[in-house]
């Protein structure tokens, strides 16, 4: 079995991509656990619910279950994070959903047996958050492979010296940086138009 998680799911972007990239390597045999707690992109994601190889959850994925603010983008489809200090996608304090969040490590030990692991975050800061702790509790050596966006630069109280240190986390990971912007379904006009009501 081939596990991919896919933290940050958008639109469906990411399991596009990820199908292309399977098919590539023809592995049938795989499961697609696909994050993404932003209302907007869960109802369009429900098209895979008859897809037994892939399993949409709507929550966030953190260091605990809980209740946790997703600061929405009131620009354009993508950028949400749980971090309010977010200098782009016009995320602010005011504007967020409150969203379920999952125990990354206990989801993690949970999964059915499998001989590779995958783990995307496009999770616009919240990386931050996760490697670390993904890190403490031993989780890191089970991914094969880590696809990652980061963000450090687009978030004010993410320091160089943050992003260093986790970035030394993952050292002995193979890492490939994540982009899934061809694949993108949506526009910018339709959330605005269809989530912000504006145009």
């Amino acid at each position: 079995m081939h596990i991919i998680i896919d933290l940050g799911a958008n639109d469906g972007c990411s399991i596009k991509k990820f199908k292309t990239i399977l098919n590539s390597k023809n592995i049938t045999d795989y499961k697609i656990y696909s994050f993404e707690p932003h209302p907007y992109f869960y109802n369009h994601l429900r098209k895979y619910e008859s897809d037994e190889r892939i399993s949409i959850i709507p929550k966030i994925a953190y260091t605990k279950n809980c209740k946790q603010k997703l600061y929405v983008s009131t620009v354009g489809n993508d950028g949400s994070s749980i971090y309010s200090d977010k200098t782009t996608n016009g995320v602010s304090a005011n504007n967020y959903v409150e969203c379920d969040a999952i125990d990354i490590v206990e989801f993690i030990h949970q999964l059915p047996k499998y001989e590779t692991l995958w783990v995307k975050m496009d999770i616009e800061g919240g990386e931050y958050d996760l490697i670390p702790y993904l890190h403490s509790n031993q989780v890191l050596p089970k991914v094969d492979t880590l696809f990652i966006e980061w963000h450090y630069e687009k978030i004010q109280s993410i320091s160089r010296e943050k992003h260093d240190e986790t970035v030394a986390m993952v050292k002995n990971v193979k890492i490939e940086l994540w982009d899934a912007l061809e694949y993108r379904e949506l526009t910018d006009q339709d959330y605005r138009k269809t989530y912000l009501g504006i145009l």
